[in-house]
């Protein structure tokens, strides 16, 4: 989970032309956003214009322009906690887990109350087998947002990847209360059935999903 690529760094309205290329790529159109921020680079070293451009590698898949970029925009602006956030979704989508902890570290410590960060740190943490600094992560985001259902869905599957799945059930259970349409939630929440043996009522979880959409 990223931070919404329509705000800059300091929260403030992106200029103009930086807001073409943030609409083409809330619009998905990488290669156009790409390319208006380019231009915008060529005149001058614009940490938004980085951000962004980095955000459009980012959800092309290109990931080490990702980085690149998202570096260049923190040499600019040292307290861009949205440009250490998105580099490190690129460090965590790239595989390299070890180096995304630094990064979302350091987005704690401009905003200790950001839960995504403890959220997204928690899953790097699972990944490297670092189970107790993963579930203490998961813990603090959800006490932070309670009512976060991607936060009870993302310590579900922790819970459910140790073989925890009574436990990994009940934070699948809060999600959906939450959102009674997260799709996620229902699949999740069907594997750890299946897991326990619950046969039935993973299928009810699997037919759910599909009507939301799931495939």
């Amino acid at each position: 989970m990223f931070k919404r690529p329509s705000e800059n760094i300091n929260g403030e309205i992106a200029s103009e032309s930086v807001a073409l290329g943030v609409d083409d790529l809330l619009q998905g159109e990488f290669d156009e956003a790409i390319a208006d921020l380019d231009r915008i680079i060529i005149d001058k070293d614009d940490a938004v214009a980085y951000l962004m451009r980095g955000s459009a590698y980012l959800f092309a898949g290109d990931y080490a322009k990702a980085i690149a970029d998202f570096g260049r925009s923190i040499a600019i602006n040292p307290r861009a906690a949205a440009a250490y956030m998105n580099r490190g979704a690129a460090h965590t989508l790239a595989g390299d887990h070890h180096k995304a902890i630094p990064d979302y570290s350091r987005v704690i410590a401009i905003n200790p109350h950001d839960a995504i960060a403890y959220c997204n740190r928690g899953t790097a943490y699972a990944h490297m087998g670092e189970h107790a600094k993963a579930a203490a992560d998961y813990d603090r985001a959800i006490a932070i947002n309670p009512r976060d259902a991607f936060a009870h869905v993302s310590r579900g599957n922790f819970y459910a990847h140790i073989g925890e799945n009574a436990k990994a059930i009940a934070d699948y259970d809060r999600a959906i209360a939450i959102d009674p349409d997260d799709a996620v939630a229902y699949r999740d929440r069907a594997s750890a059935h299946a897991a326990l043996g619950n046969a039935a009522q993973a299928a009810r979880d699997m037919r759910r999903y599909r009507e939301l959409g799931g495939e």
